[in-house]
């Protein structure tokens, strides 16, 4: 090897040195600028790992697998989500545990302990004279003798006359023989005025379930059905109805107890002085003697000033009103606002009746007081409300048109939730009795009226003016009607009722039931 090969290769070897100083400065410095690598990175091994190959049983499974990846899609993950109850459930069972843990200890909610010290009225102050029958026997037995005579007359043969008698008529039922016609006897309607010497004798028919003709013929003094004889009746104090009023005594001298309930409204006319007013107070003291105050509110609305006024002293029972209003309306400006407030109410009763998924007053009550419905969160004991409403004619005639529209958004969805209308006018007319009125108003009692036309203005049928008068009525439910004598509550009664309860309430001074002003 000569010098010059031996420069130039030493040459290389130092160029070699220089490039590999060079690359080993720019790594270090690369790893000393990088702040975001941890510090384990930095430090370079000291060994070089070993790499010699393991045995194929050794060897670790690789990540991915051929098992699909789970997806963040919870309905793809799980094709049975739909069985998944929604939470609300879960929420259900636990206020159920906690309601019958709070039943257990301390039983199921009563409102009427927030009235402990309440006392019903007692039956013995009201009229308790027993008024005898207006139709002796020997008058009884000489009408049915007058009756068979008269079918012997006339050539129509008949097994037997039995006769009921009621409070203003009485009822003879007839059994024909073998192939007489109902219609024979119906056509000795006219006849049997002369016989028998009464007017308003008539023919009813076929009494339904039996196999008689009944002939009604009223009495000329017809007895008086005292409010004392049906409460003190044993089909009054068994009754479980919710709202049981008294309409009357029927001809078989039966107690008719309607459930305000189920009719769920009541439309009364009449004539003047032919019971309307007395057959109201017969319906309020029914209610009274029945419902508890924390169960039933009343709001009266009278005009006149003169029918309802008695009711003032239980205000601080029984009667609703708005804040700084007056405990019986008597102001025709302030129904409308009063109405309104009404309105309000009853909204608020539908969401609660919705938040409790219930689907009416009775249900949600019932869910109340088993301590299912959590007072915190709004909800509350609903008593009923009975709105009654004397001389509507009065209303409408003092330029208070929008109240029928208010009257009959209470009608229409007030049952549901517990808010009930009775409504008592004296003029049946078209205008004041609309068609819409009267739909919502199923269950109307007709007293005597002057024509047949204000009979079918009411009940949709003639017969009201065929009516005796003095609490003599027909009952329709809006499929049967029904002849009823009204009971007579004298004013001395109903005060002495508002009197005794009067007494308890300078204990009870806070039980208010306010609504809400519009």
């Amino acid at each position: 090897m000569t010098v010059e090969t031996a420069v130039i290769l030493l040459l290389v070897i130092v160029i070699l040195l220089v490039v590999q100083s060079i690359r080993k400065n720019k790594k270090s410095a690369a790893l000393s600028s990088d702040v975001v690598a941890p510090p384990t990175q930095v430090v370079l091994p000291t060994t070089v790992p070993n790499f010699e190959p393991k045995p194929q049983d050794d060897i670790m499974e690789p990540a991915i697998s051929d098992e699909p990846v789970p997806s963040l899609n919870i309905e793809e993950e799980d094709p049975d989500i739909e069985n998944i109850e929604p939470e609300f459930t879960v929420k259900e069972d636990e206020v159920k545990l906690t309601a019958e843990q709070l039943v257990a200890e301390y039983g199921r909610y009563d409102p009427q302990l927030d009235l402990s010290s309440y006392r019903y009225p007692p039956l013995e102050i009201l009229n308790t004279e027993i008024f005898p029958q207006s139709l002796t026997n020997d008058e009884l037995e000489t009408q049915k003798h007058r009756l068979t005579a008269m079918f012997e007359s006339c050539h129509i043969a008949v097994k037997d006359i039995t006769a009921t008698v009621g409070p203003r008529s009485t009822l003879y039922e007839v059994i024909p023989a073998l192939g007489v016609r109902i219609a024979q006897i119906k056509q000795l309607e006219n006849d049997l005025v002369l016989t028998l010497s009464v007017s308003g004798t008539k023919v009813i028919g076929h009494l339904p379930g039996k196999g008689t003709v009944g002939i009604e013929v009223p009495h000329r003094k017809p007895s008086i059905v005292s409010i004392y004889s049906v409460l003190n009746s044993s089909d009054f104090k068994a009754t479980k109805m919710e709202l049981p009023i008294v309409l009357g005594v029927t001809i078989f001298n039966n107690v008719y107890i309607a459930d305000l309930v189920n009719l769920p409204h009541l439309l009364i006319s009449g004539a003047t002085g032919q019971g309307k007013s007395v057959a109201i107070n017969s319906l309020l003291l029914s209610l009274l003697y029945k419902k508890h105050p924390s169960e039933l509110k009343f709001i009266l609305i009278d005009v006149n000033s003169l029918e309802l006024y008695l009711y003032r002293t239980i205000e601080r029972h029984f009667l609703a009103k708005i804040p700084n209003g007056d405990a019986i309306i008597t102001n025709a400006h302030k129904v409308a606002p009063t109405v309104s407030s009404l309105i309000v109410e009853l909204e608020e009763r539908y969401n609660l009746l919705k938040h409790a998924q219930v689907r009416n007053i009775k249900e949600y009550n019932k869910k109340f007081k088993d301590r299912k419905l959590i007072p915190t969160e709004g909800n509350r004991y609903l008593p009923y409300f009975v709105i009654v409403i004397d001389e509507f004619s009065e209303l409408v005639s003092e330029n208070e048109h929008s109240l029928e529209m208010l009257i009959s958004k209470l009608a229409q969805q007030g049952r549901p939730v517990g808010i009930h209308l009775i409504i008592s006018t004296q003029y049946a007319a078209n205008n004041i009795i609309t068609g819409g009125l009267k739909a919502n108003f199923p269950a109307r009692m007709a007293f005597k009226v002057s024509s047949s036309s204000d009979s079918t203005a009411i009940l949709d049928q003639a017969g009201a003016e065929r009516l005796g008068g003095a609490g003599d009525v027909l009952f329709g439910d809006g499929v049967n009607l029904i002849h009823l004598q009204s009971p007579f509550v004298s004013t001395a009664e109903v005060k002495n009722v508002t009197d005794i309860l009067k007494t308890s309430a300078v204990i009870l001074l806070h039980f208010y039931y306010q609504m809400s002003q519009t």
